[in-house]
């Protein structure tokens, strides 16, 4: 199994890295999401988002239906991907705690050409430059 981080600063380098690499295979995301304060989990809105953008731009034809919200709610935020990152629960956490460049940075689509690959116990910069 081959693991690859992505995002939303990444996500056309990694779709175009699993359409060369991994043409007609199934492939499965996973948005991580966080955990409350408490330790509860919550669902960070960020990485659907990132999920939404790579699977978005995949050749393949068949989507789950989870597949299908993810792109269907990338879709929908990327008029305005900033802002929902700044108004969904993370961002208001982190600019709450002086981090809203953090928030902006992470709102920033494909500005990485890079698709880090999990190998050897470390991710391996595959793809472009940055």
């Amino acid at each position: 199994m081959t693991t690859i981080a992505g995002s939303l600063r990444n996500a056309a380098a990694v779709a175009a890295y699993i359409n060369q690499h991994y043409p007609n295979e199934v492939v499965s995301f996973i948005a991580c999401g966080e955990q409350w304060s408490n330790g509860s989990l919550r669902p960070a809105i960020e990485d659907l988002l990132a999920a939404g953008a790579i699977i978005s731009r995949l050749d393949q034809v068949s989507l789950s239906p989870e597949a299908k919200v993810a792109v269907s709610a990338f879709n929908q935020a990327e008029v305005d991907i900033a802002m929902t990152l700044q108004q969904c629960s993370s961002g208001r956490e982190l600019i709450e705690k002086g981090f809203a460049q953090d928030v902006d940075l992470a709102s920033e689509l494909n500005v990485s050409e890079a698709a880090p690959v999990f190998q050897g116990g470390a991710y391996m910069k595959k793809g472009g430059s940055t």
